[in-house]
């Protein structure tokens, strides 16, 4: 009983773990409201899970707005990047189905465009968590992400998978709060896994800490 009781127990642990979920959640859905805050707001979400949740340093309500502060120039410029490039995916989707026809070259042309916009999209997804460990220009954070996306292609995969559920449970329980809170975070979660397998081949995964926090 009294096992049970103690802060160090299984159960203590899993429930302050619980609670931080809920809290980074809470913050990550009222930070994205504005919309243009989406990037630096992912960012934050992405190494305050690395931080507090992964590695028990600090406290969620304060390392992410400290983060979200932080990468906030660089989160949305790529945030307005990302948006003119899913506008441009999307709109040569929509144009190249209009006119397809089934076995003519306008009907594998389309199917060339969506192959090519799920790389892209899945490219994409590596941005802000890059930017939550590494302290490079816009140009070098495009390139070595494209890199990585291609060199471990298997976990790219995972990742765009793990997203697009995550986004389909959004639009489907779009009424619902919870959803809206749990499906970002169930997204970081399952996603962070992939992204350590990635990333713990070019830097050092158990400190929690960017780039920028060293040279602060």
């Amino acid at each position: 009983m009294f096992k049970f009781l103690n802060l160090d127990s299984p159960f203590y642990r899993f429930l302050a773990k619980l609670t931080n979920y809920m809290i980074l959640g809470v913050t990550y859905v009222i930070s994205c409201i504005p919309i243009i805050t989406i990037g630096a707001a992912s960012t934050a979400c992405y190494i305050t899970h690395h931080k507090v949740i992964e590695n028990d340093q600090g406290y969620v309500w304060q390392t992410y707005w400290q983060q979200f502060r932080a990468n906030f120039k660089k989160g949305t410029l790529l945030w307005i990047l990302m948006l003119l490039l899913t506008a441009f995916l999307v709109a040569d989707c929509l144009i190249t189905y209009m006119f397809s026809v089934k076995g003519t070259p306008s009907y594998y042309l389309f199917i060339l465009m969506v192959v090519l916009s799920g790389i892209f999209v899945t490219w994409m997804r590596y941005w802000f968590p890059y930017i939550a460990h590494v302290e490079d220009p816009i140009r070098t954070v495009l390139k070595n992400t494209l890199v990585m996306c291609i060199i471990h292609l298997p976990y790219s995969i995972c990742i765009a998978a793990i997203y697009a559920v995550s986004a389909f449970l959004v639009i489907l329980f779009s009424f619902n709060p919870v959803a809206i809170v749990f499906a970002p975070i169930l997204y970081t979660v399952v996603s962070y896994r992939a992204f350590t397998k990635v990333f713990i081949n070019y830097w050092d995964m158990s400190d929690g800490y960017t780039d920028e926090d060293e040279t602060e």
